[in-house]
């Protein structure tokens, strides 16, 4: 397998390449070097990423959750929500809001806890 096939579905060119961590991420340096900065801190603030497809909005997020969870974590701690598919009120209602009032757990030192801070990524595309 060359790394194209994921859970036997074929990955797009643009999937196969995308930076994995905010390192790989070219470009928008004072926009990395603050996202770092805030993970080395734990302290994430609500942000709002906006521009035109196709300049980094969703690989920087998804590095940001790399960074912060492991692959199995990710799974319960990131919510990704096309705005383009999921639409309307009732998305919020349920599906935010229901992963939004769930616990996660993390893992520090081999030991489980609490973790309040999750993902949640709305991508909006115009």
């Amino acid at each position: 397998m060359d790394g194209t096939v994921v859970d036997g579905v074929r990955l797009p060119w643009v999937e196969k390449y995308r930076p994995q961590t905010l390192n790989d991420v070219y470009s928008h340096e004072e926009i990395t070097k603050t996202l770092k900065k805030w993970i080395e801190t734990n302290q994430l603030p609500h942000m709002l990423f906006y521009g035109p497809p196709g300049t980094g909005k969703t690989t920087s997020i998804l590095a940001v959750a790399r960074a912060l969870y492991s692959d199995k974590q990710r799974n319960s701690m990131v919510l990704e929500l096309n705005a383009s598919d999921d639409r309307g009120i009732n998305v919020v209602r349920e599906e935010i809001v229901t992963f939004a009032g769930t616990k996660g757990l993390h893992s520090f030192g081999g030991n489980a806890v609490a973790n309040d801070s999750k993902v949640i990524m709305l991508l909006f595309f115009l």
